[in-house]
């Protein structure tokens, strides 16, 4: 998860810097104001100072919801269609697409769908849910760990301009490496 964030941090500020047709401004409109109050929401949540407050929101924001939407999306909707459909592939697609939607985020539509599609890959080829379990409490884990250690914003996007630095594009490079790499060893074979 850690490999894969600059790729994703791409993919971010590129689905933010997507603007609608002029014919369809309405429905940009109303989709950013969504992304605005859902992105206060998660500033607010995060909004706290204290570790007992930053293990409540580990707990909270990184852990209980890794749990449950694992639970669904991987181990019920994934499961299910994968053994419904002849293409497994587009069964994990499908389901990494039904898990970006329901966050009702458009600015995060892209990059949620890739992480749903690596953790859908997870499941699949470790046949463990607490596989994709662990790694998306880990990716929630960093973004609760950046807002309090770091200051970060949860809801801050970087702008596109600055993935035209080479290091930026060594740290995707090497990242999506990094991770194609350890993918391929750990997970071989499929286990359902």
């Amino acid at each position: 998860m850690i490999a894969i964030m600059p790729a994703v941090e791409l993919l971010s500020s590129l689905n933010a810097s997507y603007s609608f047709p002029e014919s369809m401004k309405g429905i940009e409109d109303y989709f950013r104001a969504a992304d605005t109050s859902a992105m206060e929401a998660t500033q607010h949540a995060l909004a706290g100072s204290g570790v007992g407050f930053y293990i409540l929101n580990l707990i909270a924001l990184a852990i209980m919801p890794a749990i449950c939407e694992e639970m669904f999306f991987r181990g019920v909707l994934q499961k299910n269609l994968v053994s419904m459909m002849k293409n497994k592939h587009i069964a994990i697609l499908l389901t990494a697409f039904v898990f970006s939607a329901i966050h009702m985020q458009f600015s995060g539509l892209l990059p949620r769908f890739v992480l749903g599609a690596v953790l859908g890959y997870l499941f699949y080829t470790s046949g463990s849910l607490w596989t994709s379990i662990v790694a998306h409490a880990t990716n929630n884990a960093l973004v609760v760990s950046a807002a309090y250690f770091g200051g970060a914003s949860a809801a801050e996007i970087p702008d596109i301009s600055i993935f035209a630095n080479i290091w930026w594009i060594t740290a995707i490079v090497v990242g999506l490496g990094i991770a194609v790499l350890v993918g391929r060893k750990i997970f071989g074979t499929t286990k359902y």
